[in-house]
């Protein structure tokens, strides 16, 4: 069967952060260019392949201009277990799911807010809505969210180019971003005790979540 066929309508295993789009009607089963062979006459069942949108495909395949190739390759290696879990059954990796929201940190509230709310808890009480409505869920361990933080319109191209994917090392910190997503989906966020938290430049706002045993 054509492997392009068989794809369509599949997710996208690999979900590299900034760069997913998560079109399952792009869907290929991605490989590392090996000698020239790009995939070529490798199956479906191929212990080294895993389902890729057309973006993620790209960066794979070195098409691209995402600057770090060692996370690409982490995010395709998770693809791949998830595409054939049976090479290492100690390790499970669950389907990722990504959001296209914008990460806002939970503010501090003052007694003033209660009357005139700040922009900045406006936002939030907008952000925590937009949550409830994408019906977003987390377990009560084993996630890691990362949060895409969209890059300033002001940097230049080649700056955006080079900061893609990079770690965001300024503020909003990880720990209010993951504090206003956990009060956007739990009543009471005190049952959740195990979690990982990353965030890194993107050019668009996204939350990923992925379930890891």
């Amino acid at each position: 069967m054509n492997l392009r066929n068989e794809a369509k309508g599949r997710e996208c295993q690999i979900r590299i952060p900034s760069v997913c789009n998560g079109n399952s009607e792009t869907v290929v089963l991605a490989h590392y260019r090996m000698s020239g062979l790009c995939g070529a006459g490798i199956k479906s069942h191929d212990l080294f392949g895993a389902w890729a949108c057309s973006a993620c495909h790209d960066e794979v395949d070195r098409r691209t201009r995402f600057t770090d190739m060692e996370y690409a390759k982490q995010c395709h290696l998770e693809g791949v277990f998830e595409n054939a879990s049976h090479i290492d059954p100690r390790r499970e990796v669950e389907r990722v799911k990504v959001f296209n929201i914008e990460p806002v940190p939970k503010p501090r509230m003052t007694q003033a807010d209660k009357w005139k709310k700040r922009p900045p808890v406006l936002k939030y009480f907008a952000f925590k809505d937009e949550v409830k409505l994408n019906k977003i869920t987390l377990p009560e361990s084993h996630y890691h969210i990362t949060f895409i933080l969209p890059m300033p319109k002001s940097w230049s191209k080649t700056k955006r180019s080079e900061m893609n994917g990079k770690p965001h090392q300024q503020k909003p910190d990880k720990d209010n971003l993951e504090k206003a997503l956990l009060d956007a989906i739990f009543d009471d966020d005190s049952r959740v005790w195990d979690g990982r938290v990353t965030k890194v430049w993107g050019k668009r706002g996204q939350i990923i979540i992925q379930e890891v045993r």
